[in-house]
């Protein structure tokens, strides 16, 4: 049973990415979704260029630390 629900996964996901064709567009908005962002990604709320760079040191931060407590 296993064997057949991951045969038909492999299946359906090759299918959305074969249809995806050459268009990295397409592709990266349906990785994008089958990630579960949902966001627009849209940054105008930002109103300081120093305050979104330091958003974006910390989360990176914080992701090397989970990411190398994980392998140690």
């Amino acid at each position: 049973m296993n064997t057949l629900l991951y045969d038909e996964k492999k299946c359906f996901y090759s299918t959305k990415i074969e249809d995806c064709g050459k268009d990295q567009k397409k592709l990266f908005k349906l990785t994008k979704n089958l990630m579960g962002s949902n966001s627009n990604g849209n940054l105008s709320h930002f109103t300081s260029v120093e305050l979104l760079a330091d958003k974006f040191s910390n989360y990176f931060m914080r992701k090397a630390t989970i990411i190398r407590n994980k392998i140690i």
